[in-house]
């Protein structure tokens, strides 16, 4: 009898220290990153500069579509992780062979003029914020300015850190990085103060449309091409201005600046602007480079952190 009771408290001891075991492994194949120490894991990506306009060449009886010289249909998505460096995703939305295609509709409203169903539609080459198909967008680049500065779209929510970098050293990125995320507090806070898109940051921008940005289609046959001779009438005009006041936000940035990101994929970067230039050769493409590395917080407590 005390043999079968020792046996069957062994057993109950076995089973309890290998669940405590199984959690602590678990625990560990979860949070091995979150530590002290997480690992900074720098990387680089260049973005050029948006512009997907094409236009029709005509030669005799035949008209051929070809991109413009700055053509670029390039957005940016942050890696999901470290094995990659995020991928250069293109908008396909936009069609090197049609003319018509070669902007997206931010905004619409039907009418009627003389018994015909129209729609106007205001139109840009730039999509909004939220139909970005990747994480980042370079809008316009500006390399007259002193220091050079770039209008930046982002897809997800971001702020700025209260300090900057010059420097594309990637030790003392992670060392900049490691020192303000080392506690908790520092993490939370400007986790904290993320708004989408950027938005009430000093240098924000929000895109401005004018009447010219509107087109307007055969609702009858979705003719793009076909040209309306009328006028729209006003209140259709301030209706769909009016909607397009805050669809498209912007951040114009400089080098050194850096920004805690939350990108579409769940996960939380620091994102330093490390370049803004333009090719060497003709037509000297305008481009954005950044330094940036996954981030969470310091402790055990972020390590289910998406």
């Amino acid at each position: 009898m005390k043999t079968k009771y020792l046996n069957k408290m062994f057993r109950y001891l076995s089973i309890i220290i290998l669940s405590a075991l199984a959690v602590i492994i678990q625990s560990c194949s979860e949070c091995d990153l979150v530590t002290a120490n997480y690992p900074c894991n720098p990387r680089e990506a260049t973005i050029t500069q948006f512009d997907p306009r094409v236009s029709a060449v005509v030669n005799g009886n035949d008209t051929t579509i070809v991109p413009v010289p700055t053509y670029s249909i390039q957005t940016f998505l942050f890696p999901s992780d470290n094995s990659s460096s995020g991928t250069l995703a293109n908008d396909n939305r936009f069609s090197q062979t049609d003319t018509t295609k070669e902007k997206v509709v931010i905004a619409q409203k039907q009418f009627t003029s003389s018994g015909q169903q129209l729609i106007a539609q205001l139109v840009s080459i730039h999509p909004t914020n939220s139909s970005l198909v990747g994480d980042m967008m370079v809008i316009d680049v500006d390399i007259t300015a002193a220091p050079p500065t770039a209008l930046l779209r982002f897809y997800g929510s971001l702020t700025e850190f209260p300090f900057t970098l010059q420097s594309e050293d990637a030790s003392l990125f992670c060392s900049r990085i490691e020192n303000y995320r080392s506690t908790d507090n520092e993490f939370n806070n400007i986790k904290g103060k993320v708004t989408d898109f950027g938005k009430g940051l000093t240098n924000a921008v929000n895109s401005s449309f004018t009447t010219s940005d509107i087109r307007v289609m055969d609702l009858s046959n979705h003719d793009v091409t076909y040209l309306y001779s009328g006028s729209i009438p006003q209140s259709v005009r301030d209706s769909l201005l009016s909607a397009s006041a805050s669809q498209a936000v912007d951040i114009l940035v400089q080098p050194g600046q850096m920004y805690f990101y939350h990108a579409r994929n769940g996960k939380d970067f620091a994102v330093l602007i490390a370049d803004i230039n333009q090719g060497t050769f003709p037509p000297n493409l305008k481009r954005v480079t950044i330094k940036f590395s996954e981030i969470r917080g310091s402790n055990k407590t972020d390590c289910n952190q998406k």
